[in-house]
């Protein structure tokens, strides 16, 4: 049966290096290392043009994805975003309707805490006026003309 071979010890490897190390270099003609150079330049050029080709690909598939409306890195919103935008409330009348909420989540926490119908009048008239705010056909702070 094959047994298995033992690796050499690091004294050996040592002394096969340095005989290695010890022949002369081979002699090549110099046509062949023209070649080589030739060789090495030809393939690095076309490592350049490919790694160009890659970049202006790379750039065109960004540049296609910033400016497709709907996808996740769009600079362009889609057009049902920019309806919604144009239609969306005023700022102020965002505003007015931010303090309705908070009326009403202090309206519903009071109530489950059981507060005094004093209490609930008062918060009720509150959010009664704001809503009269919002509701009103007079902008709730002046236009800017």
């Amino acid at each position: 049966m094959n047994e298995p071979e033992t690796l050499p010890s690091a004294a050996a490897r040592l002394a096969v290096r340095g005989y290695l190390q010890s022949l002369p270099e081979a002699a090549f003609a110099p046509e062949l290392s023209q070649r080589l150079q030739v060789r090495t330049r030809a393939g690095l050029a076309r490592s350049r043009r490919f790694a160009g080709t890659v970049r202006v690909a790379l750039a065109a598939a960004l540049a296609l994805l910033l400016l497709v409306p709907g996808s996740r890195l769009s600079l362009v919103p889609p057009a049902t975003e920019r309806l919604a935008s144009a239609s969306a409330p005023a700022p102020a009348a965002a505003t007015v309707l931010a303090q309705v909420q908070a009326l009403d989540r202090e309206l519903q926490a009071a109530i489950q805490r059981g507060d005094s119908a004093a209490r609930l009048a008062a918060l009720w008239a509150e959010r009664d006026a704001v809503v009269a705010l919002l509701s009103s056909s007079t902008p709730v702070h002046p236009a800017r003309i």
